[in-house]
């Protein structure tokens, strides 16, 4: 059972802990908010403090620096990775994938995966077609083609 997603989690936190007296696992269970974090918001109240109030403000990057980063994924995508931006732009690797998430970058790393040998693409393509009822005759070794 889920509680309303319509009431932000502080104040169902707030609630429950303080007017339903439930336990901070029963919280979890009923709200999906980590025990951790209930357990910080419970010292908080505890200490009269107000968890509703940020302490931290969000740093932001600096654009130059997210221009840095954006132009070294574009100028050579394939042989950047992400610790590589990182070094050249004095930020974390961490930092580096936040700002191309952000900027609309999907950043993976390339797989590598065997090349098939052109033999091996035409008894595909083969064995697909006949799949599909295209080809009537069974492909031999003698109707291979060479290259």
């Amino acid at each position: 059972m889920v509680f309303l997603y319509d009431i932000d989690e502080k104040t169902q936190f707030i609630v429950l802990h303080q007017y339903g007296k439930l336990s901070p696992a029963h919280i979890k269970k009923l709200t999906k908010i980590p025990l951790s974090t209930i357990y910080n918001w419970i010292s908080k109240i505890e200490k009269d403090e107000d968890i509703f109030l940020h302490e931290k403000p969000l740093k932001r990057m600096p654009r130059n620096v997210q221009k840095k980063v954006v132009r070294g994924a574009r100028e050579e995508p394939l042989k950047s990775s992400s610790r590589k931006l990182a070094s050249k732009a004095g930020i974390s690797k961490t930092s580096v994938t936040k700002i191309l998430k952000e900027k609309g970058y999907k950043y993976s790393s390339v797989g590598s995966e065997r090349l098939l040998t052109f033999r091996e693409k035409v008894c595909t393509t083969c064995q697909l077609l006949k799949r599909n009822g295209k080809i009537k005759r069974k492909a031999t070794q003698s109707d291979d083609i060479q290259r």
